[in-house]
């Protein structure tokens, strides 16, 4: 009879710590953001529940138009609202303070993506920013088109 016991007791425990590393409500998610067809080379990516699916917002960075967002982070299954930010090279950068002001106190933005020769991200999607989450590993790739 113990040893019955001992072996059920063993299985259980077994059962319970393979399905406890990762919550079954998560995916990973990794892919490629592109712009014009080229790597966005910094960024951030988000994943917000949306259409009835509810759980916390997941993101992650972007670098040389890759993400990967592990499924202890990840999004909850589901759908998800995708959003994307980041900036794109411009031309030179720009001196500061600008030769066209007199401004030495103070950085704007503006004067902030000036400086470093970039401007925000504005894009029209390739593909619907929505994503349909699974349990498990997904792959998801984003096209985008600069205005």
């Amino acid at each position: 009879m113990r040893l019955k016991i001992s072996s059920s007791v063993t299985a259980l425990l077994i059962v319970l710590s393979i399905g406890c590393d990762a919550d079954p409500r998560r995916g990973s998610v990794k892919g490629r953001v592109t712009v014009d067809g080229t790597p966005l080379r910094h960024g951030r990516i988000e994943f917000l529940p949306t259409g009835g699916t509810s759980g916390p917002v997941a993101g992650g960075v972007i670098v040389d138009g890759h993400y990967h967002i592990r499924r202890d982070k990840g999004p909850v299954v589901g759908k998800n609202r995708v959003e994307v930010n980041g900036s794109v090279k411009t031309d030179e950068p720009k001196p500061y303070p600008p030769e066209d002001s007199e401004r030495t106190e103070f950085l704007t933005p503006e004067d902030l993506y000036q400086i470093r020769g970039v401007r925000p991200l504005e894009f029209e999607p390739e593909v619907p920013m929505e994503a349909d989450i699974q349990a498990g590993a997904n792959v998801l790739d984003f096209p985008l088109r600069s205005k």
